[in-house]
């Protein structure tokens, strides 16, 4: 996709619509974990039709390993415990940052990157 179309799309609709998206997406968490983390793996699509981390319609279908990386997770019970306590509510502060650097073009790559460590301050995933 050309630059400058989303560049526009970003001025337009991008900046507006990922707020909505990734509110929608933190409820989504609060309701069912594995719909909001489905939702938030599209913001890049939403905010600036970035690619999806997704396959795409036609891509040969693989299996999807979790963990591949060899990088070892906290046990499930604990990871539970953090959501509980502190996930849920850091990870609505931390989606508000992001976006809000988002709409600042200065601050666009960071707020990318701080949408990327969005599974570790909900669950304390660890990332590759």
């Amino acid at each position: 996709m050309p630059l400058f179309i989303r560049f526009g799309y970003f001025l337009l609709v991008g900046w507006w619509l990922t707020w909505i998206w990734v509110q929608l997406a933190w409820l989504a968490n609060l309701i069912g974990l594995p719909a909001g983390i489905h939702m938030l793996n599209h913001v890049p699509e939403i905010l600036i039709l970035g690619a999806s981390r997704l396959p795409r319609q036609g891509e040969r279908n693989e299996i999807i390993v979790l963990n591949a990386s060899g990088v070892s997770q906290l046990a499930r019970p604990w990871r539970l415990i953090y959501f509980l306590l502190v996930g849920w509510w850091a990870s609505l502060i931390w989606l508000n940052v992001a976006w809000m650097l988002c709409i600042t073009l200065l601050g666009l790559p960071l707020g990318i990157l701080l949408f990327s460590y969005l599974p570790t301050v909900t669950t304390l995933r660890r990332l590759e």
